[in-house]
């Protein structure tokens, strides 16, 4: 019981000889820190959320664009915090497949998924929540928020600017003025969170249904007896 960790996803055991616990983590369990097959209800699959790093001397544009990029794993993503200046705003919230790079003023590349009008008082966290975007493992996705007002973004080195087990945060953000899908410069980082949950994998193949048996093969002919 001294080894007892408290988690059922353990096999825990103690070595009487060398005074040291073991718990060994088992596979296809809920509670083991991996998403795996037949787990969309179990919080090793999420909700997750991804934060930057905050500034302190920060930058003020009317709109940003950034790209997030899955791991091996594909998630979910339903959810966006984004950071906004004082103010009575309208904010638009976008997004698209792959990089922003090459659809940077291009507004029929984007699709918009989410609208707010706020009054802001200080430097907040606003979030927004949108029906789940997938992105496929490896796969890139692109976002843009566009404000009436003033959104707070930073300049550090890093990149990606956060990141974990699943999903990272690009640098080199796209800075851009007062005019939607306006004029703009690259080599800002995006101040916020993601909010997210793991794409549930399918299920090992020798969890599917084995195959139908075959027909009972029929009674072996008798032989006429002879006279």
């Amino acid at each position: 019981s001294d080894c007892f960790d408290g988690n059922s996803c353990t096999v825990d055991t103690c070595s009487v000889l060398e005074g040291q616990c073991s718990n060994t983590m088992t596979n296809n369990c809920c509670g083991n820190f991996v998403c795996e097959a037949k787990e969309g209800s179990c919080d090793d699959c999420g909700p997750f959320t991804l934060e930057t790093s905050s500034c302190t001397s920060c930058f003020t544009p009317s709109g940003f664009m950034f790209n997030v990029e899955a791991g091996e794993s594909g998630i979910s993503m339903s959810s966006i915090y984004y950071r906004h200046f004082t103010g009575t705003v309208d904010v638009k919230i976008f997004t698209a497949p792959g990089s922003y790079a090459d659809i940077q003023r291009d507004e029929s590349a984007w699709t918009q998924i989410g609208f707010q009008r706020i009054t802001v008082d200080g430097a907040e966290y606003l979030r927004v929540d949108f029906e789940p975007i997938d992105v496929g493992p490896n796969e890139v996705r692109a976002f843009y928020i566009h404000s009436t007002g003033q959104l707070l973004v930073q300049q550090i080195e890093a990149d990606p600017i956060a990141e974990d087990d699943y999903i990272s945060i690009r640098n080199n953000g796209r800075y851009i003025g007062s005019v939607e899908f306006g004029p703009g410069q690259v080599g800002y980082a995006w101040n916020g969170r993601i909010g997210y949950s793991v794409q549930v994998p399918d299920s090992p193949e020798n969890d599917s249904p084995t195959k139908s048996p075959t027909s009972p093969p029929s009674k072996a002919p008798t032989l006429a007896p002879t006279k």
